[in-house]
């Protein structure tokens, strides 16, 4: 069932507003639809006409061209394609009118068939927006590709696409010519919207719920692996959470460039939803995957509102130093997430880590007169992040290989090292290291962490 999502971009034009009242057999009462047309949609609603109708086209219309440059279609040839949208406060009307088939399957959000789509009206702005463009992406793949792929990649690229930042006080006129070119690019909408972005907070993204869906399933030791979600049956989106995790397997793929450009390529096989298609990618990376995989298991653990896919890309290295008694020395970001030592810590293996120096971690925002937070390794206690202090250098260890069949894997074991601690490794396995704060907050950090790994005595 194809079902929730949202993105933007593009050329914007409206047409008129057309209000009318259409009798059909069998009705009990006279509909009042709403008619509005843009340049990649035209939006039949029973709600009043709105504001928030003019921005849904805004939107929608704004995204296309974002849809054709990710999947590689962004020499023009689409200028035509033009969906209808039917925006529903409630089903029966709509069914009664013949706008929705009664042959479609029940659906609790929004369904997709051919050039048409269909939405049910969410209590917030933000949801209703992301369904409208979640199900705009599956007809848009359709068009160009004949199909959506399995349903992990059918969702997940449509949750990518359809995850955005949309400021409001977009005008109509700013942006289109009467005839919908996009002559003068005068700050319109394309230059607002922003789609595939993780959202700062969760009222930017209202209704949506994916990063709290993910934090509840790593509180209860559920999470699936990559494989796991890939193998999702065509019943698995039925359960919102699917989403989720489909969301965040292509987030992890759009983050490394070794992914992107297979995973994007392989959206010309779009009309193949066998397994066979998952197969053909998964052979592609196939000697990838071990990395691939682990980070995986971070993401899983790390994703969190403001989560920046740039600032916590994780380099793992294949080829390692020897470590020797005089150690290994590590100059540490601190405005980075996880970060590698050039070390393997083998099963059974301690080493001793030390870290010393100063650096900040809060930067006054501008007029502000508050002074700048200083932090050593030991963090600062004015201000925690999942129980440990602000500032404070954590690490883990992160398996080599991933053993097993399970469908969820087992949580990371994250501990705090501050100025010195001794840890441990279960089996073989990377030592990653970072401060503890907030993803969305590393842009402020200024300085680096003088770390030291040595063998424990």
């Amino acid at each position: 069932m194809r079902n929730q999502s949202f993105n933007v971009s593009g050329w914007v034009r409206f047409g008129w507003v057309i209000a009318c009242c259409w009798m059909t057999a069998g009705t009990v009462s006279a509909a009042s639809w709403v008619v509005r047309d843009g340049r990649h949609i035209r939006l039949v609603t029973d709600l009043p006409d709105s504001d928030q109708l003019s921005d849904l086209i805004a939107a929608f219309d704004a995204a296309v061209p974002q849809w054709a440059e990710y999947f590689g279609h962004d020499d023009g040839g689409w200028g035509n394609w033009r969906v209808t949208a039917y925006l529903m406060s409630a089903k029966e009307p709509f069914v009664a009118a013949g706008h929705l088939p009664e042959s479609l399957p029940d659906f609790r959000f929004g369904f997709q068939s051919g050039n048409r789509v269909w939405v049910f009206d969410q209590p917030t702005e933000y949801y209703t927006r992301h369904l409208l463009l979640h199900e705009g992406v599956h007809a848009f793949s359709s068009h160009l590709f004949g199909g959506c792929g399995p349903p992990w990649f059918m969702e997940g690229v449509a949750e990518y696409l359809s995850t955005h930042h949309w400021p409001r006080g977009y005008s109509v006129g700013d942006k289109a010519d009467a005839d919908g070119a996009d002559r003068t690019n005068r700050g319109g909408a394309a230059d607002r919207l922003r789609s595939g972005v993780v959202p700062a907070d969760p009222e930017a993204s209202a209704g949506w719920g994916r990063i709290d869906m993910i934090a509840t399933a790593r509180q209860q030791q559920r999470v699936p692996r990559i494989e796991t979600v890939m193998r999702f049956g065509e019943t698995a989106h039925r359960q919102v959470e699917a989403y989720a995790w489909s969301w965040l397997v292509v987030t992890l793929l759009e983050m490394y460039s070794e992914y992107r450009e297979p995973f994007r390529e392989s959206a010309t096989r779009a009309a193949d939803s066998s397994p066979q298609f998952t197969r053909i990618f998964y052979d592609g990376l196939r000697d990838r995957w071990p990395v691939l995989t682990a980070r995986w298991r971070l993401l899983t653990q790390d994703i969190d509102y403001g989560f920046d896919p740039v600032r916590h890309r994780v380099e793992l290295p294949n080829e390692f130093e020897t470590l020797t008694s005089a150690g290994v020395a590590i100059g540490l970001d601190t405005a980075r997430g996880w970060q590698a030592a050039p070390i393997r810590v083998v099963a059974g293996e301690s080493v001793e880590v030390t870290a010393n120096g100063f650096y900040t971690v809060r930067q006054p925002a501008d007029g502000e007169s508050d002074t700048a937070w200083k932090s050593g390794p030991e963090g600062v206690t004015i201000q925690y992040y999942r129980g440990r202090p602000l500032g404070q250098l954590i690490g883990c260890f992160l398996p080599l290989r991933v053993d097993g069949d399970l469908p969820n894997q087992s949580p990371l074991e994250v501990v705090g090292i501050a100025d010195r601690a001794k840890l441990t490794a279960a089996v073989d396995s990377w030592l990653l290291l970072k401060i503890n704060e907030a993803p969305g907050d590393l842009d402020d950090n200024r300085g680096t962490i003088e770390v030291r790994v040595s063998p424990a005595d």
